[in-house]
C-alpha cells in the first residue's frame, strides 16, 4: 500500500525512537505534515507528542503555519511554556484547552498560582493571544475569547472526569465541531458542556451499579443453595424463581436509574431567578442525611462566624483540610448539595452579599469600592465587578449611586 492510501506513513519516516523507548518526531517533518492538513478542516496538535527540542520547535512552526483550524492541547501546549505571545502569530482560528498547569507553564507561573484567581489568569492569556479561544479546564471550566471579549462558565462535570484521557476527548469534541465549521467559540463552549454533561450521566450511573450487582449475587446465591438442597421437582420452581427475580432486577434497575436522573436533575436546577441559594437557606432546599447536615453546619460556621471566605489564597483544597474532608466530598457538598456550579460561586456568594451590605450602608459612603471588595476576599476589583453584575445587573458604582440616592430621598420625606 501507498503514502497515499495510508498518509501518516509519509510523517512516520521522521519519527525515531529515543534510548529510553520514547518517539521523537524531526523538524523534518513539518512540510509533510503540512501537506497532510490541506486535505482536513481541523487539525488537533499536541497528545502524545513530548516535549523535546526538536518537538516543540516543529509545534510552534506548525501553529505558525497551518491553515486548517488548530485545537491546541497537552505537549502543544507545552511548546508555549514562558511564550504566550507566540500564540498569536496564527494563520488559522486556535482554540487552547489548557488545564491550570500547561496554562501556569504558557504564563511562567503556577498551577496553583492559575487556580487562586482563574479568570484573571484566562484574561492575562487573551491580552497576549486575543484571537484565540481559551478553554481553562477544571472544576466550572472557562471558556473565553479576548477579542471579542467573551467569558463563560461551564456547569457540567464532576470530579470524576479527573483522570487521563478525559482531556484529549474534549480536544476531539471540539475539533469536531470546527470542522463543521461553526464558531470556534461556539464550538468550544458546546463541546466543553457536552463532554462535562456525558461525565454526569456516567456519574449518575455508578451509584447504582453497585446496588444492583449486590442484589444480583444475593438472588444467585440464594437460588444456588435452594437448588442444591431441594429435590428435582423443587429445582424446576428454582428455575421459574430465578426467571423471575432477573426480570425484577431488570425492572428494578431501570426504574432506579430513571429516578437518580431525576433525582439529580432536581439537585442541580437553578434556585429561582438564576441564582443558587447561599447559608442556611442553601441547606434547607435539599433533603440530605444527618451527617452531611452536620457537615453543613460546620461549612456554614466557618462561613458565616469565622468569614473564612475573607482569606487570601482560599481554595477548596484549604477549605477541605480546615473541615477534615477528602476534597471530592467538600466539592460534592457544594455542587450538589448546596446547588453551586463551582467552588468560586459558593464563595463569591458569601463575599458579594457582605459587599452588597457594604455598598448599601450610608455609614460606609466615602470608603473605596476596591477596599471593599478587597475586605470582602476578592483578590481583584475585574473579578469583583463581574460577579457582581452578574448578581445585582448593575456595577458596584451604580448600585451605591442608586441606593444612596434612594436613602437620600427617603430621609427628606
Amino acid at each position: 500500500m501507498n503514502d497515499l492510501q495510508h498518509p501518516h506513513r509519509a510523517v512516520d519516516r521522521y519519527v525515531t525512537r529515543t534510548g529510553d523507548g520514547d518517539e521523537r518526531i524531526s523538524l523534518d517533518a513539518l512540510e509533510p505534515i503540512l501537506d497532510l492538513a490541506r486535505d482536513f478542516d481541523a487539525v488537533i496538535v499536541g497528545p502524545g507528542l513530548g516535549r523535546e527540542v526538536p518537538t516543540r520547535k516543529l509545534v510552534k512552526r506548525l501553529v505558525k503555519s497551518l491553515e486548517s483550524r488548530i485545537v491546541l492541547d497537552a505537549d502543544g501546549l507545552n511548546a508555549f511554556a514562558g511564550a504566550p505571545a507566540r500564540l498569536d502569530k496564527t494563520k488559522a482560528d486556535l482554540v487552547l484547552t489548557p488545564h491550570p498547569g500547561e496554562l501556569g507553564r504558557i504564563l511562567g507561573t503556577s498551577a496553583s498560582a492559575i487556580q487562586k484567581d482563574r479568570e484573571g489568569a484566562v484574561e492575562l492569556l487573551g491580552i497576549h493571544a486575543p484571537r484565540a479561544v481559551l478553554v481553562l479546564k477544571g472544576a466550572g471550566s472557562i471558556v473565553a475569547r479576548h477579542t471579542p471579549r467573551r467569558m463563560a462558565v461551564n456547569e457540567t462535570g464532576n470530579p470524576g472526569m479527573a483522570t487521563a484521557g478525559a482531556g484529549d476527548v474534549l480536544s476531539g469534541i471540539v475539533a469536531t465541531l470546527l470542522a463543521q465549521k461553526m464558531d470556534p467559540w461556539e464550538a468550544a463552549r458546546l463541546a466543553v458542556w457536552l463532554h462535562g454533561r456525558a461525565g454526569d450521566l456516567v456519574e449518575g450511573r455508578r451509584r447504582f451499579r453497585l446496588v444492583l450487582a449486590i442484589a444480583a449475587a444475593v438472588a444467585i446465591a440464594g437460588i444456588t443453595l435452594f437448588s442444591a438442597l431441594a429435590g428435582p421437582q423443587s429445582r424446576a420452581y428454582a428455575s421459574i424463581i430465578t426467571v423471575a427475580i432477573t426480570l425484577v432486577l431488570a425492572i428494578g434497575g431501570a426504574m432506579l436509574g430513571l429516578g437518580i436522573r431525576t433525582w439529580s436533575g432536581l439537585v442541580n436546577e437553578p434556585a429561582a431567578g438564576g441564582g443558587n441559594p447561599t447559608g442556611p437557606a442553601a441547606a434547607a432546599a435539599i433533603a440530605i442525611d444527618p451527617e452531611e447536615r452536620v457537615l453543613l453546619d460546620r461549612l456554614q460556621r466557618l462561613m458565616e462566624e469565622a468569614r473564612i471566605y475573607r482569606e487570601e489564597g482560599l481554595s477548596i483544597a484549604s477549605l477541605a483540610s480546615r473541615l477534615g474532608l477528602p476534597e471530592y466530598r467538600l466539592r460534592r457538598l457544594i455542587n450538589q448539595r448546596l446547588g453551586h456550579r463551582n467552588f468560586t460561586s459558593f464563595v463569591n456568594g458569601y463575599r458579594l452579599a457582605e459587599t452588597i451590605a457594604a455598598l448599601s450602608d450610608t455609614g460606609q459612603a466615602q470608603v473605596p469600592i476596591l477596599t471593599i471588595a478587597l475586605d470582602a476576599g476578592f483578590q481583584s476589583i475585574g473579578p469583583f465587578n463581574r460577579a457582581f453584575k452578574a448578581q445585582t445587573g448593575m456595577t458596584p458604582s451604580d448600585f451605591r449611586r442608586d441606593h444612596m440616592a434612594r436613602d437620600a430621598q427617603q430621609a427628606a420625606e
